[in-house]
């Protein structure tokens, strides 16, 4: 299972999570990680509700432990939230809201609060968005609904404007796929 393998990463190879994701291969929920070497204390947790997710999240955070990643998924007409925690006090903030309403949120808090990880899912009709915040007064660029076509000049303008791809989302949308992205100031400037 997907925790098994994360605690061999950490053991054997010195290696931290920090990204999640997941899929459905051959009717299967498969779960895949991509590591980075570090050895903070590490949890995750799958298969969680939205209300399990923030209860977990506030008991955790209150415990000593940060968010370093979210996922969400659906199973069988059911949304589900996969989390990954670093131990250790760091100031973050998990929030969730339709996508117009973060696209303002996000305008609002540039200079305070650098979103680090976002996922995008569709519920009863329209866009929504959670994002996961850090404090930092690092200026973030966010972009959401890009086509693929419009993705890839924004990207490479933004890694001339010294600015790396901090988190991307991709999802189906009525005509083709959408991109969403978050973009944060970087002194190598590497897109």
């Amino acid at each position: 299972d997907f925790d098994t393998q994360l605690k061999t990463q950490q053991k054997k190879y010195g290696m931290r999570l920090i990204d999640i994701e997941t899929d459905v291969e051959c009717g299967i929920r498969k779960y895949v990680g991509v590591f980075s070497k570090g050895s903070e204390s590490q949890t995750v947790r799958t298969g969680m509700s939205w209300t399990e997710l923030e209860n977990k999240y506030r008991a955790m955070k209150r415990a000593g432990w940060h968010l370093i990643d979210i996922e969400t998924y659906e199973d069988n007409g059911t949304r589900y939230w996969a989390a990954a925690w670093n131990k250790g006090n760091k100031p973050h903030w998990l929030r969730a809201m339709p996508r117009k309403q973060f696209e303002d949120l996000q305008q609002s808090v540039d200079g305070t609060e650098q979103l680090i990880d976002m996922e995008s899912w569709r519920d009863e009709g329209g866009r929504q968005i959670a994002g996961l915040f850090y404090e930092s007064s690092d200026r973030a660029v966010m972009e959401t609904g890009e086509n693929w076509q419009k993705f890839i000049p924004l990207w490479k303008q933004m890694g001339k404007d010294k600015q790396r791809l901090v988190d991307l989302e991709v999802y189906p949308d009525t005509t083709d796929r959408r991109w969403e992205s978050t973009f944060s100031q970087a002194l190598d400037g590497k897109a």
